[in-house]
């Protein structure tokens, strides 16, 4: 995720977070997708690389909402 993330403009990580934000979510509320324990922390810790990647005020922004 890391070597993804670079040369990447802020509008394209942000897209991200919140893919990968929505797909985290209908996996833990639904349970509609077949998704193992592992592969869900695997996708948060995902998600946290990703925020630790922008500003600290998009990032108050994003986690915030």
């Amino acid at each position: 995720m890391t070597s993804w993330l670079q040369g990447k403009r802020e509008v394209e990580v942000v897209d991200m977070v919140l893919r990968l934000r929505e797909k985290l979510n209908v996996a833990l509320a639904e349970e509609t997708l077949p998704v193992s324990p592992q592969t869900r922390l695997h996708l948060q810790g995902q998600l946290d690389t990703v925020l630790q990647s922008l500003p600290e005020d998009l990032r108050s922004v994003l986690k915030a909402s």
